[in-house]
């Protein structure tokens, strides 16, 4: 019944876009715009309805490769955000074949990050780190703006900081940091860079600089996307970090609630940061010795975790519950 309800959906969605529209590429930039808009405020679902009813309407009514490619493209990157790892990876390889058959180098390098990311959220870091270098490699080739460049730099240090290679991650951060103030883009980027580096300070038990940059990102972080934006969550559990490793446990607490509550509401129930959150509550709780509360939570992170495949967290929660 599902799949006929969507079909049906979709069918009268599609006269909406005429011939002449979907030959017009600002027309098409313009509808694209509109499903990145609502994937920027975190409504994924409606962003993914948006661009998935446009692509199928290209595909039908025009042969434009270049406006085709940029919606497969653009597609993947919403997919990311709804957990569709696999599905995003076919998109971007779908945009990058079209993309190299108009030669458009800009979009060949866009669609190899799409591609590493959705092989990083695979915990495939081989392959990630792969397409991360070659879109890198094609950005620096082709003098793309340095807004670009920090997307890169903070690609390959995320892949980096996944392998347990700290320095290597925090001077890619930090060269990720320069190339974006270099830019003249927003810098609604720069609380992901800050959390990032505060991560690697961290992992290399330097609280201290972990802290300073978990304040930059959590000042600039409110300023740019308000309390309650999904990306918020990644600097409160940055944050989260900080205070147990102060064994301030009931105020790490608290931002891990906030955060689990706000990508339950935005990611859903069966997501890898949802599952995430569960497993980061579960931990603090194991520490604070409320032992009742980190079972709760461990199984919760189990169940979300045997669902979408995220072997960390598996592991982590049936280690404990072993106990």
């Amino acid at each position: 019944m599902c799949a006929g309800k969507n079909f049906f959906f979709i069918f009268f969605l599609f006269p909406i876009f005429g011939f002449s529209q979907l030959s017009d590429s600002l027309f098409v930039v313009e509808k694209i715009g509109d499903a990145l808009e609502k994937n920027e405020e975190g409504k994924y679902d409606d962003a993914y309805e948006r661009i998935n009813n446009l692509h199928g309407a290209l595909e039908s009514n025009t042969h434009n490769n270049f406006l085709i490619a940029l919606t497969d493209l653009n597609k993947g990157k919403i997919e990311i955000n709804l957990g569709k790892y696999t599905a995003s990876i076919a998109s971007a390889r779908t945009a990058l074949e079209r993309f190299i058959s108009t030669k458009d180098s800009s979009y060949i390098a866009e669609s190899y990050d799409l591609l590493g990311l959705g092989y990083y959220f695979l915990t495939n870091y081989d392959s990630a780190k792969i397409y991360y270098e070659k879109s890198y490699d094609l950005k620096k080739k082709i003098s793309v703006d340095s807004g670009k460049l920090a997307g890169s730099s903070y690609n390959l240090a995320s892949v980096y900081k996944e392998l347990a290679m700290s320095h290597n991650a925090i001077k890619l951060y930090k060269e990720a940091e320069k190339f974006l103030l270099q830019s003249k883009n927003d810098y609604s980027f720069l609380p992901a860079i800050y959390v990032g580096l505060s991560q690697g300070y961290f992992d290399n038990k330097d609280i201290n600089e972990a802290e300073k940059y978990a304040d930059k990102a959590m000042e600039i972080g409110l300023e740019v996307h308000g309390e309650f934006h999904p990306e918020m969550t990644f600097v409160y559990t940055a944050y989260a970090n900080i205070l147990v490793s102060k064994k301030k446990y009931n105020e790490s607490i608290q931002l891990l609630h906030k955060s689990l509550k706000i990508r339950e509401k935005y990611f859903g129930i069966n997501h890898r940061w949802t599952c995430e959150s569960n497993c980061d509550l579960a931990n603090t709780y194991a520490l604070d010795k409320q032992y009742d509360q980190a079972e709760l939570y461990y199984k919760q992170a189990l169940v979300i975790g045997e669902r979408t495949g995220l072997l960390y967290s598996l592991s982590t929660a049936k280690t404990y519950l072993a106990k």
